[in-house]
């Protein structure tokens, strides 16, 4: 054997310290053993799908230099249960990335996960991933926006931060520390909001009676049951989350989720309500925006894919934040829209999904750190 020889298959046990090895030199992220489980094998919708990429050299040594994943994440349509998988830890150490037709093995991976899937995204990513996308039949539907709720000042300092922060980490992400929610005494909020931290809501009757009512009214929707909050959010082993909890009787409830970046700064990474409109929207946000700012929290950023609150309901979200008591500025950090890359398998199309009206937040969107 004159060359180097490139192969793939599924992952072993034990294969977890080079994957996380090959994560560290790609992300600039050191990710523990029990951080890669919580993601990979300690989902509510079972273990992912983890393919790896090894070469072999003309000396006879092998090595892992790829890997490829598929996230299983439970989304709900009306009374159907759907199993969406979504493209995640795909990468290939630096050094290999001329050498080997990654086309070649991504597409071999679709084929083996469509058995399992009503269908797959991609959280995004660069332009070269979105063409490789779209060339195994995936279609960019739907725009990933941001909105910030905080004082223009404020703002500015943010972008400011962001731009230099950027630079210095030569474009690698990196962990941040973990924040924990400690809720100041005597917080005077309204009668229908509260506040519940992690600790609080693994306790709290409301969310297992939430979901089963609301995904009635929510289209194709990430999954909010007991048991996706708890694992994406309530035993998170990355970020402390909180939630704003909204009661209204007469229009339904309303669920807000976020995570702290700094003790100033917040994540709004999930929102949804049990009967979707322009009231409940315009009124709702403007709580919860309120009652976070309450608390210490000075900004606060919101992504969201827009093709399920499209026209009336989209502007209702963005009057929201206007109504709070603090300014808004759009996109500080995300001078491009970004699409998010979609495609049904045969279950998905047998089933009749429509490929767009998806409820997308950061729950199902993001990785999780």
């Amino acid at each position: 054997m004159s060359k180097i020889h490139y192969s793939s298959r599924r992952y072993r046990l034990g294969d977890e310290g080079v994957i996380n090895n090959i994560y560290h030199q790609v992300k600039g992220v050191a990710r523990t053993r029990e951080q890669w489980a919580w993601q990979w094998l300690e989902t509510p919708a079972g273990p992912g799908d983890m393919w790896l990429i090894e070469a072999t050299h003309p000396d006879g040594r092998s090595e892992v230099i790829g890997h490829h994943g598929m996230m299983p994440m439970r989304f709900t349509w009306g009374d159907n249960d759907l199993l969406i998988g979504r493209t995640e830890n795909t990468m290939v150490l630096p050094e290999y990335r001329a050498k080997i037709l990654y086309p070649r093995f991504e597409n071999k991976f679709i084929k083996e996960y469509e058995e399992r899937y009503d269908a797959f995204f991609s959280g995004s990513g660069p332009a070269e991933a979105l063409r490789l996308r779209r060339a195994m039949g995936y279609k960019n539907i739907g725009r990933w926006q941001t909105l910030h709720s905080t004082t223009p000042l404020l703002g500015e300092l943010v972008k400011l931060y962001n731009s230099i922060r950027g630079r210095l980490q030569g474009g690698k992400e990196h962990a941040r520390p973990k924040v924990r929610l400690e809720l100041p005494r005597n917080t005077r909020l309204p009668a229908a909001v509260s506040i519940v931290t992690s600790r609080e809501a693994v306790r709290e009757p409301f969310f297992a009676e939430y979901w089963p009512r609301a995904r009635l009214n929510n289209g194709i929707a990430q999954s909010r049951m007991v048991e996706d909050l708890d694992w994406r959010f309530w035993t998170n082993p990355y970020t402390e989350h909180g939630a704003v909890i909204i009661n209204n009787p007469a229009m339904g409830d309303s669920l807000f989720v976020f995570s702290f970046r700094t003790r100033r700064s917040a994540e709004l990474v999930d929102f949804s309500f049990e009967r979707p409109s322009e009231d409940v929207i315009k009124k709702s946000v403007p709580l919860a925006l309120s009652a976070m700012h309450k608390i210490g929290v000075r900004l606060i950023t919101s992504d969201f894919v827009d093709d399920h609150m499209r026209g009336s309901l989209l502007a209702s979200y963005k009057k929201g934040f206007n109504g709070s008591l603090i300014s808004t500025v759009r996109s500080l950090t995300h001078k491009k829209e970004r699409p998010l890359p979609r495609r049904l398998t045969e279950k998905g199309i047998a089933k009749g999904l429509p490929l767009n009206t998806w409820d997308i937040t950061p729950l199902a969107g993001y990785e999780g750190r």
